[in-house]
């Protein structure tokens, strides 16, 4: 998949599944995270992630992809693309943790207020350092409209 197929895979699941008069943060908006490049490929920045939804800044379709590991590791454990549906409980924080063999929602209180990079080190202290990390950090649990969405890169082997 390329990165205007990924795009052009989010608006449709949009149009297709989002009520186009929906609160972008509100109970009823999904977000959507596709891979645009399988893992097999042999050139720099091919394993690239989209992730994409409803803008609360426009109310339109936004889709963004980023670099990181996330776009060669999700490949290798057979995901193409994670739906999230729903909405947690205001002042409830989880993280989607992903194996080779399940996907569990598992409350992450713990991780509440941290930044990108102290939610990825603790997080890879605790899942191992090989890990992928895809985080929000404080912006996107206070749900602001300028919102990102961060993506761990490769580690030193040193």
């Amino acid at each position: 998949m390329t990165s205007w197929e990924g795009r052009a895979l989010i608006a449709r699941l949009l149009l297709e599944e989002i009520p186009p008069t929906c609160d972008a943060l509100g109970p009823i908006t999904n977000w959507y995270l596709l891979l645009v490049c399988s893992v097999e490929a042999v050139f720099s920045t091919a394993g690239r992630l989209s992730v994409g939804g409803k803008s609360p800044l426009t109310s339109g379709v936004k889709e963004t992809n980023a670099g990181g590991t996330a776009g060669d590791t999700l490949p290798k454990l057979g995901i193409k693309a994670i739906i999230i549906e729903g909405q947690a409980q205001r002042d409830e924080l989880y993280l989607l943790h992903i194996t080779a063999d399940s996907a569990d929602l598992l409350p992450a209180s713990d991780l509440k207020g941290l930044g990108t990079y102290a939610t990825s080190d603790a997080l890879q202290e605790r899942y191992g350092a090989d890990s992928t990390v895809i985080s929000i950090g404080q912006a996107g649990e206070y749900l602001m409209h300028g919102a990102g969405i961060a993506v761990t890169g490769e580690r030193d082997s040193a």
